[in-house]
């Protein structure tokens, strides 16, 4: 079987004809779709996909003033789909990704992500152990009164419970006579 040769190209995609035809809310959306045709067009591709820094170039200055032309690199691969970027940069290769098994799949879903080998687990959980153990870390708190009196060693002491040592927080006038928030005379101001 022989092997088609990728063909990589260089171009100067027009853009400015193809988004003045659409409104100013709209234009760097139709200046992607721009490039998309242009390199299908002169790629005679099936499918583009366009690189994440070009894709920057075309919105880095917002939906309402895309760039008039962007210079790109093309490669066509064997399957015929077109991959571009900016001129100058590296165009990213494919990610392959192996097919799981349909019972691995499952488990990956239910476990909420990859799990690791049952050697690694082994050996993640001796490393914690010396450490808990050599007291660098306590494997938890012995009661809840010790738990209760961390918690509050470490805690900010709070507006309400102010020591001798600190002054009481500020109150409003109106906090310290309500009358006069009300607007009610008292019997000292008559």
């Amino acid at each position: 079987m022989m092997q088609m040769a990728k063909l990589e190209r260089v171009y100067n995609v027009p853009l400015r004809k193809e988004w003045l035809k659409a409104p100013p809310y709209k234009r760097a959306k139709k200046a992607v779709a721009a490039v998309r045709q242009f390199l299908m067009r002169h790629m005679k591709g099936d499918q583009v996909k366009l690189g994440s820094h070009l894709n920057e170039a075309l919105w880095e200055r917002g939906i309402k003033k895309p760039p008039h032309h962007v210079k790109v690199t093309a490669i066509k691969d064997d399957d015929g789909i077109v991959r571009a970027e900016l001129f100058g940069l590296a165009v990213e290769a494919p990610k392959k990704e192996e097919k799981k098994g349909a019972l691995e799949g499952l488990k990956e879903k239910l476990t909420g992500g990859k799990r690791m080998k049952p050697e690694k687990e082994a050996k993640a959980t001796e490393e914690k152990a010396p450490a808990a153990a050599k007291g660098k870390e306590p494997a938890s708190p012995g009661t809840l009164e010790e738990a209760a009196e961390k918690a509050a060693a470490t805690a900010p002491p709070t507006a309400g419970s102010a020591s001798l040592g600190e002054a009481a927080p500020k109150q409003r006038k109106s906090e310290k006579n309500p009358s006069a928030a009300k607007g009610v005379k008292g019997a000292d101001e008559a």
